[in-house]
């Protein structure tokens, strides 16, 4: 019965905290809209990528608590919570898109207009994958700000066990963006068309949002047509260990 209320006000304390960070990410939202010179503009923009990191690190505990049986009871509210969060996170990767597609003086939007059809549909593709890349590199944060809290805990053994599978985790997160900027390197180079992309984009964003799921498999071969393809245009693949950043 202890453990219930202690869960029960762990879950009440999330919950309340992502209300406030989600009024917070939505205040900051609209002062980007609104702002009117670039440096206050940067401003909020970072701003907004310190809240979603804070909801983002939320909904992983709000998942793993839905994968548990001990909060079946609110179930209902945690996945209502989850979805507010995962809403948020989309406006915010649009937002994070358009700001690479076009600066504040329309510029983006002059250059736009300047590209071909085939040339449009190659730079929204390289947008998408530069997006896969922040969404990855924002989970390696809040898994490495878990490293550092879980580093602190009393129960050793237990500590070291949980530190090795959040190391793991960071270690799959680089392989993929190695693998993202190999592809981006290969529409760069006119090695790789965007029609040849769809299934690898569709196993990146399955990747991105459901590799904290118990029942996640890693795409293993992924990228192998791909890597196949470059080979046989002449495009020598270095050995991927890790990203670049």
């Amino acid at each position: 019965m202890a453990d219930k209320r202690k869960l029960q006000t762990e879950i009440d304390r999330v919950l309340k905290q992502v209300s406030e960070h989600s009024e917070i990410f939505e205040d900051t939202y609209d002062k980007i809209q609104t702002a009117t010179n670039s440096n206050q503009k940067e401003k909020f923009e970072a701003e907004l990528k310190k809240e979603i990191k804070k909801l983002q690190k939320f909904r992983e505990q709000i998942k793993s608590w839905l994968n548990s049986s001990d909060a079946k009871s609110m179930a209902k509210v945690l996945g209502e919570t989850r979805k507010l969060i995962e809403n948020q996170m989309e406006r915010y990767r649009d937002l994070e898109r358009d700001a690479k597609t076009k600066a504040y003086s329309n510029e983006g939007l002059d250059k736009r207009s300047k590209l071909d059809p085939e040339e449009q549909e190659k730079q929204d593709c390289r947008d998408d994958l530069n997006r896969y890349i922040e969404d990855i590199k924002l989970q390696v944060d809040m898994i490495e700000a878990e490293i550092e809290t879980t580093s602190n805990a009393k129960r050793k053994k237990k500590t070291e066990e949980v530190l090795e599978a959040l190391q793991a985790r960071i270690e799959r997160h680089q392989r993929l963006v190695a693998k993202i900027e190999m592809v981006i390197r290969g529409l760069d180079n006119n090695n790789l068309e965007p029609s040849q992309l769809e299934d690898v984009k569709e196993g990146i964003e399955y990747h991105i949002n459901d590799n904290t799921d118990p029942d996640f498999v890693e795409d293993e071969y992924l990228f192998d047509d791909i890597e196949e393809h470059l080979r046989a245009v002449g495009v020598r693949q270095p050995r991927l260990c890790h990203a670049s950043w």
